[in-house]
C-alpha cells in the first residue's frame, strides 16, 4: 500500500524539506507498526515542476488516484481546481489530507496548516507598529489562488481596515 503525497512544488528548499519529512514520516510509520518486507507503505512523493502549476497538480492528483493509494496528502495550488478529484476520491474511500494550502472541500479528512486567519491579522498588527500606525502599504502575497495566500490577504486587510484606518493598502 502506498501514501501519495503532493506537494505545489519541486525544486525550492521549502518543498525539499517537506519531501524528506514525508519520507521520515513513512519510515516512522513502518517501524512503530512493525510493518516490513511487502507489507511496508510506500511513500509516492509528487510536486509539479513549476511551483504553482495548477494544470500539472492536477494531472498528477489525477495519476495518483488511479493508483488507489490507503490516502492523499496535497498542499493545494488552487483552491477551485481540485473539486473533481476530491468527490472522486470520496467516492472511492480514499482519505484526502490539505497541508499548508488547504481547501473548503466537506470531504477533506484533515487539515495540518497555520492559522491564517490569525497569521494575516498579527502580520497587519506588527506592519502597522512598525509604521507608526500610518502610511501607504504594498502586500506581497505568495500567489492569488490558494486558500492559505487568500486568507492572509484578508485578514491583513481586515485588520487593517477595522482597526488601522491611517494605513491604506495601495497595491497587493
Amino acid at each position: 500500500s502506498s501514501i501519495s503525497i503532493i506537494g505545489r512544488g519541486s525544486s525550492s528548499a521549502y518543498w525539499k524539506a517537506v519531501q524528506e519529512g514525508a519520507k521520515q514520516a513513512v519510515a516512522d510509520i513502518n517501524t512503530n507498526l512493525g510493518y516490513k518486507g511487502n507489507d511496508k507503505v510506500k511513500l509516492v512523493y509528487s510536486a509539479p515542476e513549476t511551483e504553482n502549476d495548477v494544470d500539472d497538480q492536477v494531472n498528477i492528483l489525477d495519476e495518483e488516484l488511479a493508483r488507489y493509494p490507503v490516502a492523499v496528502g496535497i498542499s493545494i495550488v488552487d483552491l477551485q481546481a481540485c473539486q473533481v478529484q476530491f468527490d472522486l476520491a470520496t467516492d472511492s474511500e480514499i482519505p484526502v489530507v490539505t497541508f499548508d494550502s488547504g481547501s473548503d472541500y466537506q470531504g477533506v479528512a484533515a487539515d495540518v496548516s497555520t492559522d491564517n486567519v490569525a497569521a494575516g491579522t498579527e502580520a497587519a498588527q506588527r506592519l502597522a507598529e512598525e509604521m507608526g500606525d500610518s502610511g501607504e502599504a504594498v502586500l506581497f502575497i505568495q500567489d492569488s489562488k490558494s486558500q492559505a495566500a487568500l486568507q492572509r490577504e484578508k485578514a491583513v486587510t481586515d485588520e487593517l481596515t477595522a482597526n488601522h484606518p491611517n494605513i491604506s493598502v495601495v497595491n497587493v
